[in-house]
């Protein structure tokens, strides 16, 4: 009872103050709305990024289930049990190579197109839009003898081709009767490396690029009944089915638990983003400190007169508490409400390249967890201040006007601010979809923040060195950065984070730009062909020597398996590390050979029998040795085998390379085709491209470059979103410099009309703030720009990049940019007290 009590006093006194105003508490509220809007932003976008694909889900997957096999169709008894399931609809997808026809035979370059092939219950859920609008079977069917195809606009431009004219692809001739504007189970297909075509699947054996062993992907579609649509339904189809064929070496998919790889990818991305919003919220809380301290200083008057007069501790602190508080809270909503526009921010300006609708209105979740992060956060930092003023008596909170005596957290103060501390953390685990990942995230800021508070510290203790024996305007303004209650740590943390982000990001940018568009040009191949046929291998070989264009070449069988046990024990049994999802998820490529690519032979005991080379950091990550066995299923398959070799793969060098080789052996009796990696020599890489095309024409063909640029673009705009959102970590900053000069303002103010009576002139005093401030920025750069290029060279090399190449002109650049903005801020912020007149000070004081 006495509690609530003391808390209505301390809502009546606080009410009553802030009637007269809280100038410092503005810095805090704009450090909580700048953390909170960047928390909010992320958690907002992102929510509506997810539900938007889930509610996409059941067209962008082609039905409420999806079973895909590679090298094979469903056998018939395969299809029987499906069909008791609900409506099916069976696809095909591969790339080959489309010419145009003109007078019945075909004309000009080849070009790699992207081939499905449908049938007359294609699509289960959606529709598929055509130019003009067309009745998509009649369309496809044969009419005269010819079956018809719909296409990407830009086939029509690359061939020279109109609706109406034919192409052929393989043996067979195709009429081309429309253009082909959207397909509802293509939405998340972003990569492509030709123009899309759609044929009927009836129509492919006769075109050859089917025939066994060929690179194909057979989708087969599944649509409910309606009482059994739904998650739980989905799921116990899949399972029944499975079931009855365990060893197909299907890929399910349940549409009602998303778009795997897509959710994968909004995930990622949210925690990325969550990571500089954390960043923002860490470094605000610097300046949340400052503030509060600055707004303590401005109320010390008032609170010693309180407790002079018999107020208990806790109702003073109590009530700065609540003016904190409520102000911190005022923060927190304006920020809520900026990042609930994050969502229809985004869905106006990507309403052209989002490949679903986007719910505009935000979720209840990120935006109430980013309230709750900003309030906590201030409690946090606040809390320091605050036990200060508990334990502190009135006279000597009227001396710390002048001395700043450091305070000190008693047992309950620690226990208060542990509870904050851990509320934290779990309201971190429950936003966080990896949150793991994202509580080491903070373990590593944290420390990092330590390490510039700590240097902050040691700059202080350094300037009180360096002072002795200076000139007037250097001693004064070093004697500002170690004289007691001096903001430098809080200011260093704040400056030095930003700036390592920054020159980490750049770094970090700048070698996977350069490693793209410079190493990778000169390393990697410049063809890579396909869907080889086994007996074309021989004379593939030797017309490429025979060119006298090629200066290196890579023939190797090519076959898709998945994993299906290690040592005898099912995958899904296993615990799985999240960064090998790319090697246990799916169909992976894998090859056998007489030698290995690095010209390792199998010993001849070795070959004889089945077993594997697998790539070192697979093994490692795995846990697994030379030994060891590995069960694959391949085309419905199972082959297992000794892991009798371990080698490491450069993934990085896009040369033709496999996470498994396996000895030859391994996959006999397994239908297969081969790919090739072709280098040209230099220049000529061009006449490389029309020779194969010209020689091999139905050989489908990938140009590198193409993909580099693709690669290239979407990693400018990961680097640009990423420092765009490292920008706001930079406002943080800010605003605790400001925060923390204001902090001292009464202070310097004071200094400054002592120095004008005693006949300091304005530009002496100015030179003092300009050697003070340039100064802290120049330190922090010189800390934080080999500290951000030490991170950047750790995420290149553990990425397996080229060695990184320090670009010194960017990083020089944002250091000089940190400096002179440290500068101005800090010129800026302390102006007024430089530039007032003493008599008015004196008269009031």
């Amino acid at each position: 009872m006495a509690l609530f009590n003391d808390l209505a006093i301390a809502t009546r006194i606080a009410a009553r103050d802030m009637r007269g105003g809280a100038r410092s508490l503005w810095l805090l509220m704009a450090g909580v709305f700048v953390g909170v809007a960047a928390v909010a932003l992320v958690g907002a976008t992102s929510q509506s990024l997810v539900d938007g694909a889930r509610q996409g889900a059941l067209e962008s997957i082609g039905g409420d289930l999806s079973l895909r096999l590679f090298h094979r169709p469903p056998s018939e008894a395969e299809l029987t049990v499906i069909r008791r399931e609900g409506d099916v609809g069976i696809s095909t997808e591969l790339r080959a190579m489309a010419r145009a026809v003109g007078n019945g035979h075909a004309q000009g370059a080849p070009l790699l197109v992207e081939l499905k092939g449908v049938d007359r219950h294609y699509p289960l859920y959606g529709a598929v839009e055509t130019l003009p609008a067309l009745n998509l079977y009649q369309t496809l069917n044969q009419k005269g003898g010819v079956y018809g195809a719909v296409a990407d606009p830009g086939l029509f431009d690359a061939l020279g081709l109109k609706p109406g004219d034919s192409l052929r692809i393989g043996r067979a001739r195709y009429q081309l009767r429309g253009a082909l504007v959207g397909e509802p189970d293509r939405a998340f297909r972003a990569f492509t490396l030709g123009p899309r075509i759609m044929v009927l699947s009836e129509s492919l054996p006769a075109t050859g690029v089917t025939d066994e062993g060929a690179e194909v992907y057979y989708y087969t579609h599944v649509k409910l009944p309606a009482k059994l649509h739904g998650r739980d339904g989905a799921t116990a189809a899949l399972a029944r089915i499975d079931q009855s064929f365990p060893g197909s070496g299907w890929r399910m998919v349940n549409a009602h638990d998303g778009v795997p790889g897509v959710e994968r990818t909004l995930s990622m991305a949210h925690v990325l983003l969550l990571f500089i919003g954390l960043g923002v919220m860490l470094v605000g809380g610097a300046g949340i400190s400052g503030a509060v301290h600055a707004h303590v200083a401005e109320k010390m008057v008032i609170i010693a007169t309180l407790k002079s007069i018999g107020s208990p501790p806790r109702v003073v602190t109590l009530a700065i508490g609540i003016e904190v508080m409520a102000v911190a809270s005022i923060g927190a909503a304006s920020g809520v409400g900026l990042g609930a526009f994050g969502p229809t921010f985004v869905a106006s300006a990507l309403v052209d390249q989002l490949p679903f609708a986007l719910e505009a209105a935000p979720g209840i979740k990120p935006l109430l967890a980013a309230g709750l992060f900003g309030v906590l956060v201030a409690a946090l930092f606040a809390w320091w201040p605050l036990m200060g003023v508990h334990d502190m008596k009135s006279q000597v909170l009227l001396r710390e006007r002048i001395t700043h005596p450091p305070g000190k957290l008693s047992v309950k103060g620690w226990l208060g601010a542990g509870i904050i501390l851990s509320i934290l953390v779990v309201l971190v685990f429950w936003v966080s979809p990896m949150p793991v990942l994202t509580v080491g995230f903070l373990v590593g800021a944290l420390a990092l923040a330590a390490f510039y508070y700590a240097l902050g510290i040691g700059l202080s203790h350094m300037a009180r060195i360096l002072a002795k024996g200076k000139g007037a305007n250097v001693r004064l303004a070093l004697g500002n950065l170690h004289r007691a209650g001096a903001p430098t740590g809080p200011v260093v943390m704040a400056l030095g984070l930003t700036l390592t982000i920054l020159v980490a990001l750049d770094g970090i940018g700048g070698a996977a730009n350069r490693h793209i568009q410079n190493t990778l040009p000169h390393s990697a191949p410049d063809l890579v062909a396909f869907s080889i046929k086994p007996d074309m291998a021989t004379r593939l070989g030797v017309e490429l020597a025979a060119s006298g264009i090629v200066e290196h070449q890579r023939i190797m069988p090519f076959l898709h398996a998945r994993v299906q046990a290690i040592n005898g024990v099912a995958v899904r049994e296993l615990r799985i590390p999240g960064s090998l999802n790319w090697f246990i998820r799916g169909d992976r490529g894998v090859s056998f050979a007489t030698n290995l690519p690095d010209g390792a032979l199998w010993d001849d005991p070795q070959s004889d029998r089945p077993g594997f080379s697998v790539d070192a950091t697979v093994m490692n990550k795995l846990g697994i040795n030379l030994g060891d066995t590995i069960t694959l299923n391949v085309g419905g398959q199972a082959r297992t085998g000794v892991i009798l070799n371990s080698r490491h793969v450069d993934w990085a060098g896009l040369d033709l390379d496999f996470p498994i080789i396996a000895t030859p052996r391994s996959f006999s009796g397994i239908p297969y085709t081969l790919a090739a990696s072709l280098k040209a020599k230099s220049g000529e890489g061009a006449t490389l491209e029309a020779y194969v095309k010209n020689r091999f024409p139905d050989m489908p063909l990938i140009r590198v470059a193409d993909v580099l640029r693709s690669l290239a673009t979407a990693l400018q705009a990961i680097v640009a979103g990423l420092e765009a959102a490292a920008m706001m970590c930079g406002m943080a900053a800010l605003v605790v410099l400001a925060g923390s000069v204001l902090q001292g303002l009464r202070e310097r103010t004071d200094e400054a009309v002592l120095f004008k009576v005693l006949g300091a002139r304005r530009r002496q005093l100015l030179g003092q703030l300009t050697v003070e401030f340039f100064g802290l920025g120049t330190l922090v750069a010189l800390a934080a720009v080999p500290l951000g290029i030490s991170v950047a060279y750790g995420v290149t090399r553990a990425a397996g990049l080229a060695s990184l190449s320090v670009s010194w002109t960017s990083s020089v650049a944002l250091a000089v940019v940190a400096i002179f903005v440290t500068l101005a801020v800090g010129l800026l912020t302390t102006l007024g007290a430089y530039t007032t007149v003493p008599a008015r000070i004196l008269r009031n004081r």
